[in-house]
């Protein structure tokens, strides 16, 4: 009785999530549709579970076996959609928390409305969020980041000249030790700084990327494998 309930109330909180976040195609940055068909097959999982009392025992076993089919055809097609939510759980808990796929580490990241790649890092330990930049050549760090994660910015030297869509910005060179995004770690990475208030979001650059097995772009999902 109590496994019921515990069941019903998952789904219908489900339910009420897909109502209220319809107009925003996501739900902590998850698509909708993801979320609706996993709902959905748990759903009439149910339904026809709660029916099974009314069938003889061939029926009945026939009826588990298509359940299992559907729940694990879903699972499956959206293998990539409920790693990431594992991974976006995993992270808030702890940063640097890793998962894998046999021996290599893969990382999937959404397409935000904004048509940008945003992933969570662990930068000496401290969350930061990164815009994933193919056009930068090098990963840059904003002057708040870089002094949330310790860097002296105070005491750099902003001699470097790059020029950018929004005009020219000062950076300097630095030097982070540890860099974890989703198991993919990196030790002593050269990084440069933006001036303070010359850049609003850290980029993660090719300098990063190539340091990757693989990076490709799969409809709305930017798939790494290290």
């Amino acid at each position: 009785m109590k496994f019921k309930f515990i069941i019903n109330a998952l789904i219908g909180l489900g339910l009420i999530l897909l109502l209220v976040n319809r107009d925003y195609g996501q739900i902590w940055g998850i698509q909708i549709s993801v979320l609706a068909s996993v709902l959905s097959s748990f759903l009439w999982g149910a339904i026809i579970t709660a029916s099974l009392i009314y069938l003889s025992s061939f029926a009945r076993y026939i009826t588990i076996a298509l359940i299992i089919i559907m729940i694990g055809a879903n699972f499956y097609y959206y293998r990539y959609d409920l790693q990431d939510i594992g991974h976006r759980i995993s992270f808030g808990m702890i940063p640097d928390s890793p998962y894998s796929d046999f021996n290599d580490i893969e990382v999937v990241i959404d397409l935000t409305k904004n048509n940008q790649f945003i992933v969570g890092a662990a930068v000496e330990g401290i969350a930061v969020t990164f815009l994933v930049d193919t056009g930068a050549n090098s990963t840059v760090i904003n002057y708040e980041d870089a002094k949330k994660i310790g860097i002296p910015v105070d005491e750099l030297d902003y001699d470097l000249r790059v020029l950018t869509a929004n005009g020219a910005v000062m950076e300097a060179r630095a030097l982070i030790n540890n860099l974890n995004i989703g198991g993919i770690h990196r030790e002593y990475m050269s990084v440069r700084v933006a001036q303070k208030g010359k850049l609003f979001n850290s980029l993660l650059g090719v300098d990063f990327l190539k340091t990757l097995k693989s990076y490709n772009v799969v409809d709305d999902k930017m798939i790494w494998v290290d």
